[in-house]
């Protein structure tokens, strides 16, 4: 049986050219095709397009859209004359495609009954005479394209260079969608991370204004209509005297709420002062000891990861008290061209990494992290804890080596 040899694409380099200047409706074909195979988001719009323009740059009677699906051919879509394998999957090694994937070259065939690669059983039922096969991609093939004639027809260099011009734009295509597939995936996981880290705080914020506020509030007006009812003047400036004190005390917890909300002094004074400002409120609240080591020139960052660094020191020093048992803990700010580096260690009695549900909010401090591209790495033992958050930084102010101030 006769093997008809493919055609070597680089030694056509020049006839190609040359014809292809000669060729006015494929030229002016193949610029929009590939403006359409760019505009592309899902698989079906580039198969969609490929089906049709494969047929119409090289006047075949049938083309067909073959995408690799591990060990397999999976003829994804067809525009021809009459059907052919649409929806079908065959072992790449029976499969001219499948072929042309694997040697990562065209399979040009003028007569498909005197080539050894092809399954004749499988083309008789079918109008195929002829063939031209080109893979998607020539150094890693993601699938291939192809075009088939009636009559038998011996494709042409030009047909066989706007063929790969459109393979090659496809796989360019198919690398988009895959892009922007994923860059939606993650889109959606943040806002979803998002979303629920905003309904938590907000069933957090609830609790509190119920359980404290509300109640004080109720409080106080049991006292002041107890107040109403004393008959003594004495009896009213005491009951007047608890109740400025009881409203003293929920100006200062509500204080205290609006500063865990947004700390005005992240606004006005910067990030430094608010750090020092928590730090303070752990030291007189909860008798845990901070210290706090800042790069002495203050970094200009953007108020998105300026929230976000002293959002993790927040919830790394709440988590410190709620489960360490420390009596210590140490701030550390690092800063270079690249980079600033948040540093939160504790000498309390740690955890068990692998068991991240034990209450000290990883996964809450991670997820902050990367909502600004961050990492956040963790060490523990029976000595204490480490929290260190890296967030990559433009433009951040970098401090005088070794310039450091204590608080």
């Amino acid at each position: 049986m006769q093997r008809v040899q493919s055609t070597d694409t680089d030694s056509q380099a020049e006839p190609v050219l040359a014809t292809l200047e000669t060729q006015g409706e494929e030229r002016e074909l193949l610029p929009g095709v590939i403006q359409r195979l760019s505009l592309a988001r899902s698989v079906q719009e580039v198969q969609e397009i490929v089906r049709t323009a494969a047929r119409r740059l090289t006047g075949a009677d049938g083309a067909t859209f073959v995408l690799r699906d591990g060990e397999h051919c999976y003829y994804a879509d067809e525009d021809a004359i009459s059907p052919l394998w649409k929806g079908q999957r065959f072992p790449l090694e029976i499969c001219i495609s499948g072929w042309a994937m694997l040697n990562r070259r065209p399979a040009i065939i003028p007569d498909i009954y005197q080539d050894e690669r092809i399954p004749h059983e499988a083309y008789r039922p079918t109008f195929v005479k002829s063939l031209v096969m080109v893979p998607i991609r020539q150094l890693d093939p993601i699938g291939a394209i192809g075009n088939y004639w009636a009559s038998r027809h011996e494709p042409t260099a030009r047909e066989l260079a706007l063929l790969q011009a459109l393979a090659d734009s496809t796989a360019v295509a198919m690398e988009n969608v895959r892009f922007y597939e994923e860059l939606e995936n993650a889109h959606v996981e943040t806002m979803k991370r998002v979303a629920l880290a905003t309904e938590n705080e907000r069933r957090r914020w609830a609790r509190e204004l119920h359980d404290e506020t509300l109640q004080a509030l109720a409080g106080l007006r049991v006292l002041l209509t107890t107040a109403g009812r004393q008959a003594d003047l004495e009896g009213w400036r005491r009951a007047g005297d608890e109740a400025v004190a009881h409203i003293e005390r929920e100006i200062a917890n509500l204080r205290a709420i609006i500063t865990d909300l947004r700390p005005p002094a992240l606004d006005h004074l910067g990030l430094y002062a608010a750090i020092g400002a928590l730090a303070e409120h752990h030291q007189r609240s909860n008798a845990l000891r901070v210290r706090c080591v800042l790069a002495e020139q203050q970094p200009t960052l953007d108020s998105e990861v300026e929230t976000i660094v002293y959002r993790v020191v927040q919830e790394t020093l709440t988590n410190v008290v709620k489960h360490a048992h420390a009596h210590s803990a140490t701030v550390a700010i690092r800063v270079d061209d690249e980079r600033i580096e948040v540093e939160v260690a504790d000498d309390g009695v740690g955890f068990d990494l692998q068991r991240p549900a034990s209450g000290f909010g990883l996964t809450g401090l991670r997820e902050r992290a990367a909502l600004v591209g961050g990492t956040v790495a963790i060490e523990s033992c029976a000595e204490g804890t480490v929290v260190r958050l890296t967030i990559p930084t433009a433009g951040a102010a970098s401090p005088p080596e070794g310039e450091l101030r204590a608080a």
